[in-house]
């Protein structure tokens, strides 16, 4: 069994208790929580997470669409987002990109796609009912 998760606040060990979701871990007298046997975080942390994972796959989806449909080679689209977005090749993924940077993505692959005279077209994961 894992242990419990320490609070970095308090440094006391948080209260765990199932919900219909899984486990939830609570420290009592900071607040800060956590699902299952993760760090705790305040509201504000957890937000700050959920924007950063919402802003990475939306630049993902938005970025694949340029090598997934044929437009360009996998590696040249990354060395073009990476002129668009003024960053080094070696740090163009999003997975080490920020909120902000990762929010950029979708505005770069669109210069990239009028640059090759292209406009949107639909992703093979896009579905549509």
């Amino acid at each position: 069994m894992k242990q419990r998760p320490i609070c970095p606040r308090c440094s006391q060990p948080a209260s765990q208790f199932e919900t219909p979701n899984g486990l939830k871990s609570r420290c009592e007298p900071c607040g800060l929580w956590s699902k299952g046997n993760r760090p705790l975080r305040d509201a504000e942390e957890h937000r700050a997470r959920f924007e950063l994972r919402r802003a990475r796959h939306n630049a993902h989806f938005t970025f694949d669409r340029l090598w997934e449909n044929g437009d360009m080679d996998r590696e040249d689209a990354y060395v073009r987002l990476a002129q668009e977005l003024g960053i080094d090749r070696a740090d163009c993924h999003m997975s080490m990109m920020d909120t902000e940077m990762a929010r950029r993505v979708p505005i770069a692959v669109k210069a990239i796609r009028l640059s090759l005279g292209r406009a949107f077209t639909p992703s093979r994961r896009s579905t549509s009912t």
